[in-house]
C-alpha cells in the first residue's frame, strides 16, 4: 500500500475524456464484425487484465443490444458467444 501523489490525485479527477472515448471506440469496432449467435475470442494485450476486457466487451455488447456468454477456458483468452438481450 502507499500514498498517492497530488498528481495522482488530480489525474484521478480531472482524467482526458479523449482517452477513455478512445477506449469505447477500440471495443465497438472489435465487435464489429459479430452478429448474434457468433463466436469470439478476446486475448487480453500487454498491460490489461482479463477483468478489463471481459467489461469492456460486455458494455461495447451492451451498447449494441446484445450481451455475450462467456466460456470458461484455461488460458489468457476469453471466449464468449454473442446472444440477443431479452
Amino acid at each position: 500500500m502507499r500514498k498517492l501523489t497530488s498528481a495522482e490525485i488530480t489525474s484521478l479527477y480531472y482524467s482526458d475524456p479523449g482517452v477513455r472515448a478512445e477506449l469505447v471506440a477500440h471495443y465497438d469496432a472489435l465487435l464489429a464484425p459479430f452478429d448474434v449467435g457468433d463466436y469470439g475470442l478476446a486475448e487480453p494485450e500487454m498491460g490489461e487484465t482479463r477483468l478489463a476486457v471481459r467489461r469492456r466487451l460486455q458494455a461495447a455488447a451492451g451498447r449494441r443490444g446484445w450481451m455475450l456468454a462467456f466460456v470458461p477456458t484455461e488460458g489468457e483468452g476469453l471466449v464468449f458467444q454473442v446472444r440477443a438481450t431479452g
